[in-house]
């Protein structure tokens, strides 16, 4: 057991989030849809509207997840990259999220597949989100007999 610094049953640290938290206006330098996330995460417990700019395109799964909850999140395509905005207070609504497979996880046994002819590949419940399809667009680009088929029904 770990009593960490405190001496209780606990972990050595502790976070606490800011008393007054306060929303930003940011221009992300470095592409990383796990920072952007976390700073989507933080202005959703802010007052008024955080908006983030990224100059690179990253995956946009927490937007989307995010706005199914129920949070206002916007999104405006610059000329190079485009702006998150995202309302403070907000209050998600819990529901049930079934979590895709990640695609990237596959490439290797679908690429093998595809090089050993009479081999076949189905991945179920793989993400088809088209900000994590670009191996397979670049398979069928290749002239490979690939494709998606669109499940029963997805997250908006």
């Amino acid at each position: 057991m770990n009593t960490g610094s405190t001496g209780q049953d606990k972990g050595p640290g502790e976070i606490v989030g800011a008393r007054d938290p306060v929303p930003v206006d940011i221009e992300l330098v470095v592409p990383s849809a796990q920072v952007r996330t976390a700073l989507m995460l933080g202005g959703l417990n802010a007052p008024g509207v955080t908006r983030l700019v990224e100059r690179a395109n990253t995956r946009d799964h927490a937007e989307n997840m995010l706005r199914s909850l129920g949070a206002e999140i916007g999104v405006e395509d610059l000329e190079h990259g485009r702006r998150i905005s995202v309302g403070g207070y907000a209050e998600p609504r819990p529901q049930p999220v079934i979590v895709p497979g990640d695609p990237s996880s596959a490439a290797f046994p679908v690429v093998a597949a595809l090089i050993i002819d009479g081999s076949r590949v189905r991945l179920n419940g793989a993400c088809v989100n088209p900000a994590r399809t670009g191996l397979c667009t670049t398979l069928l680009e290749m002239g490979a007999r690939a494709g998606i088929r669109q499940p029963a029904h997805r997250v908006r």
